[in-house]
């Protein structure tokens, strides 16, 4: 659930994306959303089962410390309001009621923006920037994870749809593009994970698992980043 950084939006209060945070539980979203299959669900970048899993302990649903901080935003003068746009597919739709109800629980006044049209809905969130929260994804995929984190989270990616804007997060991004091994890398997806958590960048609600399948006759298939594959080694027995 991307949250919109930029002055005069909510989110522009770190205070207000906190509560945000705070109000939601992927699990229960996911309940709802995919029929009871939690497996999938949570705030952590990368699933438990990832080879660039991290460790970094997201931000954990906490209702009553979401009141409080959404209290003191509200004091200052926030009237609690917030646009959440989303598709109109049935998942989406199961998605936008668990939040919207959560959200609200902690004291959110929530509203659904459902838009069929999807060149409409990236309108928005491209080139207009006329969202407060939307549902979407980002493909940060196992084999490198570099490419789809910067593009989501730097200062300067054009597909930074937030407007979020970081040095250290700058810095961490290029010390991942710069890991000279896995470990090296891996640390720096922790220090990435942290400011995630720490600037509540997004809500992750959960990680997916992408699957390629060829027959056993096949061989020299070569996953590559943006779940492409590639053949131009490929032979058959």
């Amino acid at each position: 659930m991307w949250i919109n950084h930029r002055d005069g939006r909510p989110g522009a209060d770190v205070r207000v994306r906190e509560a945000i945070a705070l109000a939601v539980d992927p699990s229960a979203v996911a309940d709802r959303a995919y029929d009871g299959d939690t497996e999938l669900a949570g705030k952590s970048i990368f699933h438990p089962e990832s080879p660039w899993y991290t460790g970094v302990e997201p931000i954990a649903a906490d209702p009553d410390a979401a009141r409080a901080l959404l209290d003191q935003a509200a004091a200052d003068g926030y009237d609690r309001r917030l646009t959440l746009l989303v598709g109109t597919d049935p998942v989406a739709q199961q998605q936008a009621l668990a939040l919207q109800a959560q959200l609200q629980n902690v004291g959110f006044r929530v509203e659904l923006d459902a838009d069929p049209s999807v060149t409409s809905r990236i309108t928005k969130l491209y080139v207009k920037n006329a969202f407060d929260l939307a549902i979407g994804s980002s493909a940060v995929v196992a084999s490198d994870p570099f490419h789809q984190l910067n593009d989501t989270v730097s200062s300067t990616a054009a597909y930074n749809l937030t407007g979020y804007a970081s040095p250290e997060m700058d810095a961490a991004l290029v010390a991942l593009q710069e890991a000279p091994d896995d470990d090296a890398e891996r640390a720096a997806l922790a220090d990435i994970e942290r400011l995630w958590n720490r600037d509540v960048v997004s809500v992750n609600l959960s990680t997916a698992v992408n699957a390629e399948f060829w027959r056993d006759t096949v061989h020299g298939v070569v996953p590559a980043s943006d779940f492409m594959m590639l053949f131009g080694d490929v032979w058959k027995n």
